[in-house]
C-alpha cells in the first residue's frame, strides 16, 4: 500500500482513497488526526504494506504518520485500528 510512494501528497491521497477521508481533508499530518479519530470508521487492522520502503523514501513523513497512529491507539483504543507495519 505505501512502499511505492515517493511523494507526501501521494501518501495522503492513498489514505484519502483507502479510508474514505472527506474532500475537505487538508492532506497534512495535523489534518490526518481528525479523520482517523472522528470522521471515518477505522478498519480493525490497518496493514501498511511496504513500510520499510516508505521509511527509506520519506523518513520524516513515515515518522510523523507513525506518531499519529500510535497516538490514536493510545488515546482512543476503542476506535483505533491495529496497525501492522509490513
Amino acid at each position: 500500500m505505501v512502499g511505492d510512494v515517493l511523494k507526501v501528497d501521494e501518501l495522503h491521497q492513498r489514505f484519502t482513497s483507502a479510508l474514505g477521508f472527506p474532500d475537505f481533508y487538508g492532506k497534512n499530518w495535523d489534518a490526518f488526526w481528525y479523520p482517523i479519530v472522528v470522521l471515518v470508521e477505522m478498519p480493525h487492522v490497518l496493514r501498511l504494506e511496504g513500510w520499510q520502503e516508505l521509511v527509506q523514501h520519506l523518513p520524516c513523513e513515515a515518522a510523523l504518520m507513525k506518531e499519529c497512529l500510535e497516538r490514536m491507539q493510545r488515546d482512543f483504543p476503542e476506535h483505533a485500528a491495529t496497525v501492522e507495519y509490513a
